[in-house]
């Protein structure tokens, strides 16, 4: 692994684990059916609770991907990256278990906000891969003993 990604990765790994605990725990809140600040604040903002979506899981796609290091599944022409197949998974497992949920309502415009906020990500998750990548070649021919060069996005481990 690059020392440009590992630099990255030890900031980023912490910070994910914060992220995803807190979005846990909105959801064990709203899932017993508290209210919170937070709740209340989303509600005074216009399409709050659609932006709320897209950007959590928006968020959690890219920081994953990250954590990742944009290992993908699958081959040729089919592949996704891990991070974006587990926050899907967990999006639509989330979304569609709020039908079994007394406190909660299935909306399947949230399903689509979060869907929407996956796919952009990933697509910045791809952007980004590829700028980390153009890092390490950079860093490689500046310090050609130091840094060694990772041919695609799995070897970025």
């Amino acid at each position: 692994m690059g020392k440009v990604i590992q630099g990255i990765h030890r900031f980023v790994i912490p910070l994910t684990v914060i992220f995803v605990s807190f979005v846990l725990w909105v959801i064990f809140e709203a899932n017993t059916g508290k209210e919170t600040a937070i709740f209340q604040w989303v509600r005074t903002l216009p399409y709050g609770d659609k932006v709320g979506h897209f950007a959590v899981f928006g968020l959690m796609v890219l920081m994953l991907n990250l954590c990742f290091r944009f290992q993908t599944l699958g081959r040729g022409w089919c592949q996704v990256y891990l991070g974006t197949a587990i926050v899907t998974s967990f999006a639509v497992t989330e979304e569609f278990s709020q039908y079994f949920i007394p406190s909660r309502t299935f909306d399947l415009y949230d399903l689509a906000a979060d869907a929407v906020g996956v796919m952009l990500f990933t697509g910045l998750s791809w952007l980004s891969a590829g700028y980390l990548r153009k890092l390490e070649r950079a860093a490689q021919k500046a310090h050609p003993t130091k840094y060694p060069i990772p041919k695609n996005h799995s070897e970025m481990t």
